[in-house]
């Protein structure tokens, strides 16, 4: 008798289902570390992302405590949204394509790809990631770069990887991490617009 494997389960929801999921999302895998903050940022009177102060209007990030004092600019968080975005329309369909867990990349994936890309860029400045196994740095646009969602009991874990093997999977040294932090702040330094790692 052939076995026949079940169905694949729906990976994550369409974002623009729920606009509260991915502000969720935004303020989860996109919040810096505390102590790469400085003291304006920490205080509330710059925004935790770019350089930018008032007159801009900075508000709190959309579910966190009012209380909390960090605060981010409009513009911040339309690129981190778009970031998160992206990536959620990238590992959905990587998910599902035979030829993406394969490796490299199907044709329909490139412009999925390309889209985080720039949204990377925007938000961040680089293209840049961080393989969550080997942590070497990748660029989106290489076709060996694919990405990962781990369901784990605090939440999901957005990540990315070497395809089809990167040489440390093997070795156990790998950990989850979430999307990993900025090379710079969104509006400070020059863009990379090649990604090279």
């Amino acid at each position: 008798m052939e076995l026949v494997p079940p169905p694949r389960p729906r990976l994550l929801p369409d974002p623009l289902d729920d606009p509260t999921w991915v502000s969720r999302l935004v303020s989860t895998h996109e919040m810096p570390l505390t102590g790469t903050l400085n003291e304006a940022q920490r205080a509330g009177r710059q925004c935790m992302w770019c350089p930018a102060t008032a007159p801009v209007e900075l508000r709190p990030l959309e579910g966190m405590e009012a209380g909390w004092p960090p605060r981010v600019c409009a513009a911040c968080v339309e690129a981190r949204t778009a970031k998160v975005e992206t990536f959620i329309l990238w590992v959905r369909h990587a998910a599902e394509c035979e030829a993406c867990e394969a490796g490299p990349r199907c044709a329909a994936a490139v412009p999925l790809a390309e889209a985080h890309a720039t949204a990377c860029e925007t938000a961040t400045g680089s293209r840049l990631v961080t393989c969550m196994a080997c942590q070497a740095e990748l660029s989106i646009l290489n076709p060996g770069t694919v990405p990962r969602h781990w369901p784990g009991d605090a939440g999901s874990y957005f990540s990315y990887l070497h395809s089809p093997k990167c040489r440390s999977r093997s070795t156990g040294g790998g950990r989850l991490r979430a999307l990993p932090p900025p090379h710079e702040h969104h509006g400070e330094g020059k863009p990379n617009p090649e990604g090279r790692s």
